[in-house]
């Protein structure tokens, strides 16, 4: 698979951060139902568990192809460094036999 681009990158992550952070936003809105009393102590950990399992489910939808391409990344730009790396030991030992 191909390098993702980096700015699509971030977009991607700075999405799932804002719609976990919107499942968080879901689950204090069932404690403020709660502390209403439009909302029972049973019904919002009801809702609230449905919340989370919901969530987790979405989350692990993605982690397969989050976890390839950042491995992919990790290979790619792995073997980037490991160039320079060779590169400068070149140079050290060119500088050595002066």
């Amino acid at each position: 698979m191909a390098v993702v681009d980096a700015s699509k990158k971030a977009s991607a992550y700075q999405t799932l951060y804002h719609i976990n952070a919107a499942f968080a936003a879901i689950v204090e809105h069932y404690e403020a139902l709660k502390a209403t009393g439009l909302l029972s102590a049973r019904y919002t950990r009801l809702y609230q568990g449905f919340t989370r399992e919901l969530q987790a489910e979405f989350n692990q939808d993605f982690l397969l192809t989050l976890q390839r391409n950042e491995m992919d990344d990790w290979n790619h730009f792995g073997k980037v460094r490991q160039q320079w790396e060779k590169h400068l030991k070149g140079a050290g030992t060119k500088q050595q036999n002066l």
